[in-house]
C-alpha cells in the first residue's frame, strides 16, 4: 500500500511545482516590465486608481463624476486608494500595478491548475502560454479590467 501511495504523491507535487513555476515565470516577467521606464503605459490605469481615490473621499461614481466603467474595478481598488492616502498617489499608483502583475500571476497558475488532469504538458503549454502571451506581458503593467476578469472567471 505504501509504494501505491508514494507515485500519487510524486505526481501531486510534480503538478505543483508545475504550476507554481508557471506562476513564478508570470511574476517575474511582469515585475520586471514594471522596472523598465516606460515599457507601456494605460491611460485607463490612471482612471481606476483616481476613481478609487475619489471613491475613498466620499464622491461616488455615476453621480458625483463620470466613470463609464463597471464599479468593480474601484471596489477592488479601494484599499490601494486607502494606501494612496497614506503614502501618496504615486505610490499607491506602483501598489496597484504590482497588484495587477500578482494577479495576471495567479491567473497563469489557475490555468495550469485547472489543466492538471490533462498532464504536465498540458499545464506547461496552458500556464506558459498565459504567461508568456504578448497581450499577457502587455496588460501586466497596468491597471485594466481584463486580469481581474479573466481571475474570477477562472
Amino acid at each position: 500500500m505504501a509504494a501505491h501511495a508514494t507515485p500519487g504523491r510524486h505526481a501531486w507535487t510534480e503538478r505543483h511545482a508545475v504550476a507554481y513555476g508557471v506562476g513564478l515565470l508570470s511574476l517575474g516577467l511582469s515585475l520586471w516590465q514594471l522596472t523598465k521606464p516606460g515599457f507601456f503605459s494605460f491611460y485607463d490605469s490612471g482612471v481606476y486608481v483616481a476613481a478609487s481615490i475619489h471613491f475613498i473621499s466620499g464622491s461616488m461614481p455615476y453621480r458625483d463624476f463620470v466613470f463609464v466603467q463597471p464599479p468593480g474595478i474601484v471596489l477592488l481598488m479601494s484599499p490601494v486608494a486607502l494606501f494612496s492616502r497614506i503614502f501618496g498617489s504615486h505610490d499607491g499608483f506602483v501598489v496597484a500595478r504590482v497588484i495587477s502583475a500578482i494577479v495576471i500571476a495567479l491567473n497563469a497558475t489557475l490555468l495550469a491548475w485547472l489543466v492538471r488532469h490533462r498532464g504536465r504538458t498540458a499545464m506547461l503549454i496552458a500556464g506558459g502560454g498565459l504567461a508568456l502571451l504578448p497581450v499577457a506581458s502587455f496588460v501586466s503593467t497596468g491597471v485594466i479590467l481584463e486580469p481581474y476578469l479573466i481571475f474570477f472567471v477562472l
